[in-house]
């Protein structure tokens, strides 16, 4: 069976993506088109098409007679990232207690998050509940059921994680915070509290936000990519 060049450029765009979260592509990296093509085993056309894709949503940038690299989080992309991410959130939280018909403790995705993510809190698993943490995220924003919240939610996702790979590292956010904070969004959701659900999810990304700047204000970031 071919695979069709969308798919290829699709899959590409997801390789490069996991390798950036997990620190094995790093910010200011050139990304060339022909070793990329040699890395992936892939011919130019899908390549340059995840390139593209991935300037589209704010991963790598593409400068004249320089060609592509990844972008470099700055101490301003941050306060930007997470104010944007802090006004999403809240409005997908409020969406999601409007147009849930089914108990958001009874859908099948929450519980399969939930449970996993007890899992890590009992082993202390930070790698595995940071994948867990982002789909929780990713829920609500399907939940809400507006596409172009979703889209945007998934950009500056994308963005933030090239900051650091996870958050749940830093001084004053793990495991239990940040699972007792989903709870706690789950509980005002659960019970059609629109204000509290918004107000809930805006303090869980402000909560992150201050954590990320306290480590960016205190460490130098590029020491340690």
């Amino acid at each position: 069976m071919t695979i069709s060049t969308s798919s290829k450029s699709k899959k590409i765009y997801n390789l490069i993506i996991k390798e950036i979260v997990t620190g094995k592509i790093f910010p200011g990296q050139k990304l060339t088109e022909r070793e990329l093509i040699e890395k992936y085993g892939m011919s130019k056309t899908p390549i340059r098409e995840a390139l593209n894709k991935l300037e589209e949503n704010g991963i790598v940038t593409y400068e004249l007679n320089k060609g592509f690299s990844v972008v470099r989080i700055s101490h301003g992309d941050v306060e930007e990232i997470y104010e944007l991410r802090e006004v999403l959130e809240g409005l997908a939280a409020k969406k999601v207690v409007e147009k849930l018909e089914l108990a958001i403790t009874q859908d099948k995705n929450i519980i399969e998050n939930f449970r996993l993510s007890e899992e890590c809190l009992k082993n202390n698993d930070i790698q595995k509940y940071s994948i867990l943490d982002m789909e929780f995220h990713h829920l609500l924003a399907d939940m809400s059921g507006n596409c172009r919240l979703k889209s945007m939610l998934d950009k500056l996702y994308y963005q933030a994680k090239l900051l650091l790979s996870t958050s749940l590292y830093l001084p004053g956010r793990d495991i239990s915070i940040s699972f007792h904070e989903h709870e706690d969004i789950v509980k005002t959701i659960s019970n059609k509290d629109i204000v509290n659900a918004e107000r809930k999810a805006r303090a869980h990304v402000k909560n992150v936000k201050t954590a990320v700047l306290n480590w960016i204000d205190k460490k130098n970031y590029y020491d340690y990519v």
